[in-house]
């Protein structure tokens, strides 16, 4: 339950980063790969 509330934080954080930077694909995809390497 903790790990799951922790990724949802942790998604709702990139999604506001997202609506803020004007080209957000890049470091999605960063952010993407560094949550798979940590899980």
């Amino acid at each position: 339950m903790e790990l799951i509330f922790a990724f949802g934080a942790a998604a709702a954080l990139v999604l506001a980063g997202l609506s803020f930077l004007p080209q957000p694909q890049p470091r999605a995809v960063r952010v993407r790969a560094e949550n798979k390497r940590r899980l």
